[in-house]
């Protein structure tokens, strides 16, 4: 399985030739294509999969936090399009010392399907926020080409 972490706010087309597609508002999409007809072929994923993409996410280093900690997935809830999960920095974990506190750290809701992960966002409330990334997710899913 090829895993690709993107950005963007328009999606490619089924079929573009690098494999890649961006989901608009979301970030990863991980897709392979079928050597004998070269259309998408999605492959499912394992919660440790997922959770492996997630934890190269959120540790990707930022030139503007040369000191950042490094973040571990604390949380995992089951959800019917794949799993929420739920990060801070292992430091904080830890420790519980308030100085190494995260603000801002959404969970990310991540689908099963394909490894897409769409964060929730931390503004109030939050339940409008989860069930807006859940609607991107069903978008996202519902998009998708199997023939």
């Amino acid at each position: 399985m090829r895993v690709n972490t993107l950005r963007s706010s328009e999606r490619q087309p089924a079929g573009t030739p690098s494999g890649d597609a961006a989901v608009p508002g979301g970030w990863l999409l991980s897709l392979t294509f079928s050597a004998s007809r070269n259309r998408p072929h999605f492959d499912m994923i394992t919660r440790k999969q997922a959770e492996q993409v997630l934890y190269e996410h959120i540790n990707v280093r930022n030139p503007q936090w040369p000191d950042m900690p490094e973040m571990i997935i604390v949380r995992v809830d089951e959800h019917e399009l794949g799993w929420v999960m739920y990060y801070t920095s292992r430091i904080f974990h830890e420790t519980g010392d308030l100085r190494h506190a995260l603000a801002g750290n959404a969970p990310y809701l991540v689908s099963r399907e394909d490894g897409t992960m769409i964060p929730t966002g931390t503004a109030p409330p939050f339940a409008e926020r989860f069930r807006a990334a859940e609607q991107k997710m069903r978008e996202h899913l519902a998009g998708r080409s199997f023939s």
